[in-house]
């Protein structure tokens, strides 16, 4: 619950910045968040997933070890 609220949180505030970071010495920026929410939803739904099949500690040490 929490993750899915900080992805929503992050996807607004993405939403909201995409116009100013559009402008020519801002595109690396607003790649880079782009990225990153990508990456949020990402974790959001690897977590659905870990809780509903159980396997919390597997999907832990299989992200550590790709150092995600």
């Amino acid at each position: 619950m929490e993750t899915a609220r900080t992805v929503s949180l992050l996807i607004t505030v993405y939403n909201s910045l995409i116009v100013f970071f559009l402008s020519g010495s801002q595109t690396e920026i607003f790649y880079a968040l782009q990225k990153r929410v990508s990456r949020e939803k990402s974790y959001a739904w690897m977590n659905a997933q870990v809780k509903i099949t159980g396997w919390h500690r597997q999907t832990r040490t299989l992200l550590h070890n790709r150092n995600i």
